[in-house]
């Protein structure tokens, strides 16, 4: 099974048309990179896919979940970070991610699992604000792995 499915994306914004027939299969545990020059849809594409912006027409889903008929059992399967997060410096690193965690509902076994994933152990007690900007930019990736309840990176053997 695909986790991550677009078929035929559009959309437009008056004149500008962002995406002209988007489709992509990102299969469970697989990684994806979207590339491409400024104005070519890729935070559009993503945006759709993270169910905060409606297509024109087409379809995406996550874990089998169309985005837009199901959006909350297709956002249990979506960690999402968007580029310009910060992290909440007045917080350890342990406290940002339990905070994310809390949000979904999830108990405290997915923090420490994050922590282990983005080796970010010897960090786990110091406040945010007095990481450097390399393991901002690492503890702000784990979280979206505290965010998931039903993403395959806490579900796969």
């Amino acid at each position: 099974m695909d986790c991550i499915v677009a078929e035929g994306l559009v959309k437009r914004y008056g004149p500008v048309t962002a995406l002209d027939g988007v489709s992509l299969s990102i299969p469970c545990g697989g990684a994806v990179a979207l590339l491409g020059p400024n104005g070519a849809g890729k935070t559009t594409t993503l945006r759709i896919l993270a169910g905060l912006l409606r297509p024109d027409s087409g379809r995406a889903a996550l874990c089998g979940h169309d985005v837009q008929r199901e959006p909350k059992e297709a956002k249990s399967c979506l960690g999402y970070l968007p580029e310009d997060a910060v992290p909440f410096l007045n917080l350890t690193v342990r406290e940002n991610l339990e905070y994310m965690a809390v949000l979904r509902g999830l108990d405290s076994g997915v923090v420490d699992r994050a922590i282990k994933a983005l080796g970010l152990e010897d960090l786990a007690d110091r406040l945010a604000g007095s990481l450097s900007r390399g393991n901002r930019q690492r503890l702000a990736i784990a979280w979206p792995l505290c965010t998931a309840p039903g993403c395959s990176y806490w579900t796969s053997p």
